[in-house]
């Protein structure tokens, strides 16, 4: 499952906010992809940011399990970088199940 978690920088000092903006390069939305351990991407405004996600569920998981990872990955992804969040959307994505769409409608 493909996930992104979209969200707000809250509450950043000035120390905070310096850092993110000194590390926004490494973290501009055009290079960010998804990975396990999730990819932390930002603007130079340092307001918004996403979270994505490539998530393997094994059995007996579904999107709840997904959303609920993520969520925790993102937490931990700002955390990371010395900051909180708030206002997060979780928009899951079975990319197996476009992967299946597509083919059938090739056949």
């Amino acid at each position: 499952m493909r996930v992104t978690v979209r969200g707000q920088f809250r509450d950043l000092s000035p120390e905070t906010r310096a850092r993110l903006v000194a590390a926004q390069p490494e973290h501009d939305l055009l290079r960010s992809g998804y990975t396990p351990s999730g990819v932390l991407s930002y603007d130079a405004r340092i307001d918004f940011f996403n979270a994505r996600f490539e998530l393997h569920l094994v059995e007996g998981q579904d999107e709840d399990d997904a959303t609920l990872i993520a969520l925790e990955g993102t937490e931990q992804l700002v955390a990371s970088q010395g900051a909180a969040c708030h206002r997060l959307r979780v928009d899951v994505v079975d990319a197996t199940a476009m992967i299946d769409q597509a083919a059938r409608r090739r056949r």
